[in-house]
């Protein structure tokens, strides 16, 4: 976070093993917390798919 505080550089492709170790930890916590199933925000707030596709075309 010190090096890349706003994460624009995508990590996961130089270090999969990396992430699929932090994947693992996600689910092994999420499930020991009660954490699934995930939310899916265009659920709760309809304009969010439309809102998520405008932002990836600013990309």
């Amino acid at each position: 976070m010190d090096e890349d505080p706003t994460e624009l550089n995508d990590l996961a492709q130089s270090n999969p093993a990396k992430l699929k170790e932090m994947q693992a930890l996600f689910d092994q916590e999420a499930k020991a917390n009660q954490v699934y199933p995930l939310i899916n925000w265009s659920d709760l707030f309809p304009g969010f798919k439309k809102f998520q596709e405008e932002v990836r075309k600013r990309k």
